[in-house]
């Protein structure tokens, strides 16, 4: 699976850019429990961008984004693409 994130609008820590921790998807399955002991240790990585900017991701890094303290908007169009086999009785929407 990837992500691409294409940002509409500039994204600051300011206005709430994404959050990664780096590295973090080739960690396996996590419990929120490991979550909590890694973000605790591991400083995230902002990812900062300009309108136009393109953001590609694994969509399972440990990410997130905080409250906007400015009115600046964050807007960004987020696909994700897979071409995994789903188990039976399942389909991607």
């Amino acid at each position: 699976m990837i992500t691409f994130r294409l940002h509409l609008d500039d994204s600051d820590k300011n206005n709430g850019c994404l959050k990664v921790i780096t590295k973090s998807h080739n960690l396996g399955i996590l419990t929120q429990k490991r979550i909590n002991e890694i973000t605790k240790k591991q400083k995230p990585y902002l990812c900062e961008v300009q309108a136009g900017d393109l953001v590609m991701m694994k969509p399972h890094i440990l990410h997130s984004s905080s409250k906007s303290v400015n009115p600046k908007h964050r807007r960004v169009v987020h696909i994700e693409y897979s071409n995994y086999e789903l188990p039976e009785n399942l389909t991607w929407a």
